[in-house]
């Protein structure tokens, strides 16, 4: 992801598979906190972020 300069990558996220069609997505709760972890590693203004899900969850 990359917002305004900042790069952020967010490792280990846990996904769902379609069981019709095969394609990935994420749950409400796994989207949710996408979003936090996100938000958060932009307030910290760093150039790159790395996140570990599993640990951050």
């Amino acid at each position: 992801m990359n917002d305004k300069g900042c790069v952020i990558v967010i490792k280990n996220v846990p996904c769902e598979e379609c069981e019709q069609c095969g394609g990935k997505y994420y749950s409400g709760e796994v989207a949710e906190r996408l979003e936090k972890l996100v938000n958060n590693a932009k307030m910290l203004m760093q150039e790159i972020s790395v996140i570990d899900y599993v640990k951050a969850a």
